[in-house]
């Protein structure tokens, strides 16, 4: 890390372990994520730090399989390419096939009404 990094870290009191963190490159995205509970700024962040820390990369991303591409600047992106991610359909035939009949049979249990005073 430069010297000037170091500078910029000791004048605002910020902790070792922020360095080469993009919440120092971008702290008001840093204060709605972690302090203000903001989805979007944490994707943000998420997405530019994916990137290296560049956001035109990180509005241009093609990783169309990573689960957090469709939420993030929707403005920019289209729809996914087909078959870049399972379609609804076969999510549901593929949590259909993990689920043991023992388990389908203990849900339905759950769901009968019972004779309880």
């Amino acid at each position: 890390m430069s010297s000037k990094s170091d500078k910029y870290l000791k004048k605002h009191n910020l902790p070792g372990t922020v360095k080469n963190d993009v919440r120092v490159a971008r702290p008001n995205l840093g204060l709605k994520a972690d302090h203000q509970n903001s989805r979007s700024a944490a994707i943000q962040l998420f997405c530019i730090s994916c990137m290296g820390g560049n956001r035109k990369d990180a509005a241009e991303c093609k990783s169309y399989n990573c689960p957090l591409w469709a939420l993030e600047f929707k403005s920019t992106r289209g729809k996914r390419p087909e078959g870049s991610v399972p379609t609804e359909k076969q999510y549901e035939e593929l949590i259909d096939s993990t689920v043991s009949d023992a388990k389908r049979e203990a849900g339905r249990k759950l769901n009968e009404p019972t004779d309880l005073p």
